[in-house]
């Protein structure tokens, strides 16, 4: 396995991508695409087309912000799914980024919901820890994962990674209004 990760501006696959997008997240935990591909404008994000040979097998997309990285998003076709290419990514995301603390967000896991306690497994064994603590945004609950299991994640972290996000331009707006950074909220 020798991937490679295309910015999704060079890559012949945007129109794959953007239906890989739209099918791996719930319509209430995606911004809508025109948003993310404007952001992806920004110095601060990495949209990310992944291949493995000529196939398309994922996306990321990725805020940076001081020597901290936010995985916003990370898809893998369902067609290659189950087949070690998250854990590779999620390997090569570490690897590329040493020096800096990574962390994401996962829906928040109960045990009714086995999919949401696979995918917290998948990122516990990928060198992933529960910070426990968790947020709310637009009525979905999630928990908060991060690569340094020392590192406190505390409300202005989140805030200042979600502003990596966006452009100048349309920065204020979207912050406020769409993305809700100003509203961080951890809950119990």
């Amino acid at each position: 396995m020798n991937l490679r990760y295309i910015d999704f501006f060079q890559s012949e696959s945007k129109k794959e991508i953007k239906k890989m997008y739209k099918s791996a997240f719930p319509k209430e935990e995606r911004y809508p695409f025109c948003i993310v591909k404007q952001c992806a404008r920004s110095s601060n994000v990495e949209f990310n087309a992944i291949y493995d040979e000529n196939r398309l097998i994922g996306m990321e997309y990725i805020l940076k912000y001081g020597d901290t990285i936010y995985l916003f998003y990370l898809a893998i076709n369902k067609n290659y799914r189950n087949n070690g290419y998250g854990s590779q990514v999620l390997k090569d995301l570490i690897k590329r980024n040493k020096e800096k603390i990574i962390i994401l967000c996962i829906d928040r896991p109960n045990n009714e919901e086995k999919i949401k306690l696979k995918r917290k497994e998948f990122y516990l064994k990928n060198n992933f820890y529960s910070t426990n603590k968790f947020t709310e945004d637009n009525g979905v609950q999630y928990e908060i994962l991060c690569s340094n299991k020392a590192f406190e994640v505390t409300k202005e972290v989140l805030e200042n990674l979600y502003r990596q996000m966006t452009l100048p331009v349309i920065g204020n707006f979207l912050l406020e209004k769409i993305l809700h950074v100003y509203y961080v909220n951890f809950i119990e």
